[in-house]
């Protein structure tokens, strides 16, 4: 073999173990936002910040599953509070909501159960606010979506961000508890 055939090869395998090595490092700490996430939904603190969805006691008298009330409510605070400004921050239009997704893949789906492109774009359509503001100022459970499922219940949340407008996104709290995902999704 050539000493030019050689660079080439040992060219290509640095590339290899450079690519290999940054997807190992995107992986590991998405792994690391995904169980920061868990160990905040699923610990039994309650916070000063955390605001209950006015309406949501009466979401959670038709939930019959094995999620306690308080991990439910935090799971929805992460959302308004964490997810969607972090979602209006870096998903200004497709192209950058298609990058944050694949980018973001795991966690995306550890936090919110979903699974696909088309299905978080809807989310980043529907929770878009006419200015970035992140501070959530009032959250409400719509009782008139509430609809029972033989594996959980759905319901539509309403978070209004301060000087902004007023979104809404639907989800499902599942019956069953997860120890590596949550428990309440986004449709």
């Amino acid at each position: 073999m050539s000493k030019k055939v050689l660079s080439i090869i040992i060219a290509i395998l640095v590339i290899i173990i450079l690519i290999a090595t940054i997807s190992s490092i995107k992986h590991y700490n998405q792994r690391k936002q995904a169980e920061k996430f868990m160990n905040y939904v699923t610990s039994t603190e309650v916070d000063s910040d955390i605001k209950t969805p006015e309406l949501m006691h009466i979401v959670l008298a038709a939930y019959k599953g094995n999620c306690e009330g308080l991990n439910i409510v935090k799971s929805i605070n992460y959302i308004a509070n964490n997810t969607i400004p972090e979602i209006n921050k870096k998903c200004g239009n497709k192209m950058s909501a298609k990058i944050y997704y694949n980018n973001n893949k795991y966690k995306i789906e550890k936090q919110t159960g979903i699974k696909s492109f088309d299905e978080f774009y809807k989310l980043v359509e529907r929770c878009k606010v006419s200015k970035k503001s992140n501070t959530v100022e009032s959250m409400r459970a719509d009782v008139n979506s509430i609809e029972r499922e033989s594996n959980g219940v759905k319901a539509r949340i309403y978070v209004k961000y301060n000087d902004s407008d007023e979104i809404s996104f639907d989800i499902k709290i599942l019956n069953d508890v997860f120890s590596d995902k949550t428990s309440v999704i986004i449709k």
